[in-house]
Order: structure tokens, then sequence, then C-alpha cells
């Protein structure tokens, strides 16, 4: 190779290329190469509450004629117990899952230099 190789690589490098579905929002090409998947969880959690609704609705008109308020009251209880639960759960790690992402996609940028580090304001002890 000879030096009019290497300029005309740099000169080749140097121009800018067309972005593709697997750029991010710099311009940068994605590392993962996965595609989204599908909410799983989020169907898993909808099942279960459909569950539980059923199961509940079939347990107050079996026993409708022997059913007194604190009958009512627990049955009723221990369904919202359990729905709270699931959509508690779910969004608590889904939330957890999105930051990890987000903080991992901003210290992946930082690496490659393609952004500016936010600008953290120490609190002094007197204040």
């Amino acid at each position: 190779m000879s030096l009019r190789d290497f300029e005309r690589e740099d000169e080749r490098a140097a121009l800018p290329r067309p972005r593709t579905p697997e750029d991010d929002d710099q311009g940068h090409e994605s590392t993962d190469g996965l595609p989204p998947s599908k909410p799983w969880g989020f169907y898993l959690v909808l099942a279960a509450i459909v569950v539980i609704a059923v199961v509940y609705s079939v347990t107050i008109i079996v026993i409708r004629d022997k059913l007194d308020a604190a009958t009512a009251f627990g049955a009723m209880t221990a369904s919202f117990t359990v729905i709270g639960t699931l959509v508690g759960t779910y969004f608590g790690i889904k939330a957890g899952l999105d930051g990890q992402d987000k903080v991992r996609e901003t210290v992946s940028r930082a690496i490659r230099g393609g952004a500016v580090p936010p600008r953290v304001r120490a609190r002094r002890e007197d204040e």
C-alpha cells in the first residue's frame, strides 16, 4: 500500500455515511443488535388478573346464598391484594430494567465520546 491509498481511506472515513435503523440518536451504530422483545411479562400479569377476577366472581356466585358481609369483604380483599402485588411487582421490575438500560446507554455514549456528562452538584455539609 502506498501513501495515496492511506489518504483515500482517510477521505472515505471522513465522508458521512447514510444512517441505518441500527443507528442510535447520535448516529452511532447500536451495539446490542437485539430486536425489541414482546412484553411477555405484561401478558402474564394481565392473564393472572383475569384469572383472579374470574375466581373471585365464581366464588361470590357459588356462595351467594350463604354470603355475609365478612365473607364478601375477605374474598374481595384477597383478590385486590393479589392483583396489587402482581401489578406492583411487574411495574417495579420494568422500571428497574428500563433505568438499567438507560444507564447502560448513557455510559456507552460517554465512553464513545458522544455525550456530555451531566453536571452533578455536591451538597455541602453546611447547607
